[in-house]
């Protein structure tokens, strides 16, 4: 039962709407109306600009971080995830999320694919394939440097693909 309450806990971590409290509480639009719809890092950025789009980034971040408060971070971190990607109440895509859980588990590694994703935004590649990269260079330290959670984060990085995926088509068919 316990372990029932932590896994929900953590699950309700993720699903934490910051894009659209942040765009509330500083009187912007409401994100699920706007852009692409989704209420994650990348859509706060291009609808209600730099503010609300870095405290979503560093809010968003910071739930993935929250693993540590949890007893076997790498496993609650995962509901964390699930949480942000799948939450009752429009979800994001989960890679804010996933690179906090990263932080807090592979320490300064996770620096490395968090900075390649923010240099080829900058360099104008789709945040999309920016993530698919980091995601990739991702499952690579962990399978170098933590072998333990190398699948967990193998399979984080496949939802989260999958959910990006799911999102680009059903912006196709509309």
């Amino acid at each position: 039962m316990h372990d029932f309450i932590l896994l929900t806990s953590s699950f309700l971590v993720g699903s934490i709407p910051f894009g659209r409290i942040w765009s509330f509480l500083l009187g912007k639009k409401d994100l699920r109306n706007c852009g692409s719809g989704n209420i994650g890092t990348t859509n706060a950025f291009r609808v209600n600009g730099k503010v609300v789009g870095i405290l979503t980034a560093l809010f968003d971040v910071g739930k993935g971080f929250a693993c540590l408060l949890f007893p076997n971070p790498a496993l609650f971190g995962s509901w964390i995830v699930i949480g942000h990607i799948y939450a009752p109440w429009s979800g994001g895509k989960g890679v804010a999320a996933f690179f906090g859980i990263c932080l807090a588990i592979l320490k300064f590694y996770a620096l490395i694919p968090m900075i390649t994703w923010i240099a080829l935004v900058y360099c104008k590649i789709r945040p999309t394939y920016a993530s698919y990269v980091a995601l990739f260079i991702m499952c690579i330290i962990a399978f170098i440097k933590v072998q333990e959670i190398f699948m967990l984060i193998a399979l984080l990085s496949v939802a989260i693909i999958y959910k990006h995926i799911v999102s680009d088509l059903s912006k196709r068919c509309r």
